[in-house]
């Protein structure tokens, strides 16, 4: 593997070590949690409790935050809660600490865009009942004679994309998710200066699939 691609991933480490050294006074950092539920033990590792709150640590991008698609945080920490709760804790909160890691100051006046490179986002809550409907569920997959194929999103498959290349310039004017959608060709037609395409292939980055 090319270490350049291992770099988020490093990255993404600091601010939980940097976070546990500095906890707040009686919470709770890096805690391990774990149930048994269904003939499964179910395990998790909350980066904060602190009383009825639980917390987590993501870097992430602007756009990521602004349209707020990541249904996974939302199983995530609701299944870390519900863990926390069969556990002896009481946990009525959940909250994400997000790092903007493509944030810029030159669009910090733009409407609808974060002032600061850190934000706070209130996960909503699910109940008891829905939580280990959802268990159920996946065990029922797991233990299934023949399991179904992961979908893109489980696996973080990133799709096809098309860079649309000025020559003697080594970054993209411009990725394109197809090249014959009509607002592509427009795009393209109205270039004033030579231009190649080179074609990006998707990738599957890993597996994102809960593990039970």
């Amino acid at each position: 593997m090319i270490a350049s691609n291992r770099l988020w991933a490093v990255l993404g480490l600091a601010p939980h070590y940097i976070f546990e050294k500095h906890a707040p006074e009686g919470s709770l950092p890096e805690e391990n949690l774990a149930v048994e539920f269904g003939g499964r033990i179910i395990k998790g590792r909350a980066d904060l409790i602190h009383g009825e709150e639980l917390h987590d640590y993501k870097i992430t991008s602007v756009w990521s935050y602004i349209f707020g698609d990541k249904p996974e945080w939302e199983i995530q920490l609701n299944l870390y809660a519900w863990i926390a709760n069969q556990t002896g804790h009481m946990i009525t909160r959940l909250i994400v600490y997000a790092i903007l890691r493509d944030w810029q100051t030159s669009k910090s006046r733009d409407a609808g865009y974060p002032d600061i490179p850190f934000v706070e986002i209130e996960i909503p809550m699910w109940s008891r009942g829905k939580v280990e409907a959802w268990l159920m569920d996946k065990i029922i997959e797991l233990e299934a004679e023949t399991p179904r194929p992961c979908t893109p999103e489980e696996m973080w498959q990133k799709e096809t994309k098309y860079a649309v290349m000025k020559k003697g310039q080594k970054k993209a004017v411009k990725l394109l998710d197809n090249i014959t959608s009509p607002e592509s060709i427009k795009f393209l037609a109205d270039l004033t200066f030579p231009y190649s395409i080179q074609t990006r292939p998707g990738v599957v980055s890993g597996a994102n699939r809960t593990v039970l």
